[in-house]
């Protein structure tokens, strides 16, 4: 499990949270009034992903008043997180100011579906503060406006006229630094960095034989006193000659119960760590999500036959709704060749049956076309 890494080794603050520990509200601009989001100015201007995230939403809402808010960028963590307060859960990330075009580390800028990986930056400050009433845009002194909240709740509120996550947190509850340095340009309050955020305690391979090791419930494997990054192919125990594929993040910590992207292909490992191969894989955030991956370990999409020649369809991008991959329930699919199929709820084609879909009776061949769309 990744922890919660802030996004930015250097940052200015030019203002911070709205509101204490008691509720009270802080005495700042409205747009952090009873708010707990902070104003970041990153040293290069580029947030980097605190653990693995996915875009869900990047664009203007109405701003009550005629014109447009500014570019509202949400970011969901792809799977639970470990907190600097201790617990385990999914977070949401809130980004405002970089505007429509925001550069990130993929060869185009951001968008909705977009999936980083831990330490790629994924949102670079801006000036954009929405456009007026009469189409004028509003631009605002470059920084990033910024807010965490524990769970995946996409929604913003409107509270002081202003767009806010309505369960937002304080950002030293969440994130964890790595010698983080905040450097204040206005007046610093009392629940902000750096006075409670925790230091996250990293594993030193020098002078380490080669092989595995742990360090607070995380496992590295050390190779020539370095610790290995990315896709490897390792015994799972020291001293074993059976070798299978592990994948290890930026800062090299065995990822577990995940989904690794690696040249727009997907690939799951499991929960101690091997890559999963010809197996069907349950969601660990969503239980009634089913996805399948191949004999190389890669998620499948569109038709498959199971090993109980059960045909299923896993979406290949034509629900956009969904996620890639995601095994389709209680839906139609329509071939190229204008044929019907239904799956069922419980994921399985429709074959050699007839049904009764909202009142309607439909009767499908051994093959599963509808005879009767």
């Amino acid at each position: 499990m990744e922890y919660l890494m802030f996004p930015t080794s250097y940052c200015d603050i030019s203002q911070t949270a709205g509101v204490d520990r008691n509720h009270q509200v802080i005495l700042t601009s409205y747009s952090h009034f009873g708010n707990k989001a902070n104003d970041i100015i990153p040293k290069n201007g580029k947030f980097y992903a605190p653990c693995r995230i996915q875009c869900v939403f990047h664009a203007r809402l109405p701003d009550g008043l005629g014109g447009m808010c500014a570019y509202i960028s949400i970011f969901n963590s792809v799977y639970q997180v470990r907190c600097a307060d201790g617990s385990e859960t999914a977070v949401t990330l809130l980004c405002l100011h970089g505007g429509k075009n925001v550069k990130t580390a993929k060869d185009h800028v951001l968008r909705v579906g977009d999936t980083f990986q831990q330490h790629e930056y994924f949102y670079t400050m801006g000036t954009d503060n929405g456009i007026d009433s009469k189409g004028n845009a509003i631009t605002i002194g470059a920084h990033i406006h910024f807010q965490v909240q524990k769970g995946h709740d996409n929604h913003v509120v409107i509270r002081y006229n202003y767009y806010t996550l309505p369960y937002d947190c304080f950002i030293e509850d969440v994130f964890f630094s790595n010698n983080t340095v905040i450097h204040w340009i206005g007046d610093s309050k009392k629940w902000c960095f750096p006075y409670v955020l925790t230091p996250l305690m990293m594993f030193d391979p020098i002078g380490k034989a080669d092989g595995w090791y742990e360090l607070y419930g995380e496992r590295y494997y050390v190779k020539n006193e370095k610790i290995l990054t990315g896709w490897q192919f390792l015994p799972k125990e020291n001293n074993s000659s059976i070798l299978y594929d592990f994948f290890f993040s930026g800062r090299g910590v065995m990822q577990t119960n995940s989904w690794i992207s690696e040249k727009e292909a997907w690939y799951y490992v499991g929960k101690d760590g091997r890559m999963v191969m010809d197996e069907w894989i349950n969601d660990p955030l969503l239980s009634s999500n089913w996805y399948h991956v191949d004999a190389k370990g890669k998620m499948q999409k569109g038709w498959f036959l199971d090993k109980n020649q059960v045909y299923y369809f896993l979406n290949d991008g034509r629900f956009p709704e969904v996620s890639s991959g995601l095994m389709m329930r209680s839906r139609w699919i329509a071939s190229a060749l204008t044929a019907w199929y239904f799956v069922r709820e419980s994921g399985m084609m429709a074959a050699d049956m007839s049904l009764f879909i909202h009142g309607k009776k439909y009767i499908f061949d051994v093959n599963g076309r509808c005879l009767n769309p």
